[in-house]
């Protein structure tokens, strides 16, 4: 017992192969292949569950929300996707058109007809004149 137990503390004291072990994990995420899988895995079974979940609130005053929120996430999803290990680096930004073309549809469920329209025959409120810092 006392011989086993030396060879684990000598193993563990090991430093060398402590280092081989760290210098092993590096490579496999600085190459991306481990990381890339571990990213694809995730993300899969994230838009596996999208479907499910607004398929749950379908029918609930949330349903046309759950949609646009569906198609924001895989919007994501494909992003964290291509981007890969270099995630890691720089965050993901979906353009802005991709984003106004998701949520276009409740911007204007949610924002009354009347504000969008000039001449709706509402008063504009009144601009106040700024002093001038120079008087």
């Amino acid at each position: 017992m006392l011989g086993e137990l030396r060879e684990r503390v000598a193993e563990e004291l090991d430093y060398w192969l402590e280092a081989s072990a760290q210098q092993a994990f590096a490579d496999a995420y600085r190459e991306g292949g481990l990381l890339r899988r571990f990213i694809a895995f995730e993300a899969d079974r994230v838009r596996h569950r999208l479907p499910e979940l607004v398929a749950a609130l379908e029918d609930s005053p949330a349903g046309s929300w759950a949609r646009a929120m569906s198609s924001h996430c895989t919007l994501l999803v494909d992003l964290v996707r291509a981007a890969g290990a270099e995630l890691l680096h720089h965050p993901v930004r979906p353009p802005i058109s991709a984003l106004v073309e998701v949520w276009q549809s409740q911007w204007r469920a949610a924002i009354p007809s009347w504000t969008r329209k000039a001449s709706h025959g509402c008063p504009r409120l009144p601009v106040t004149p700024h002093a001038d810092p120079a008087q």
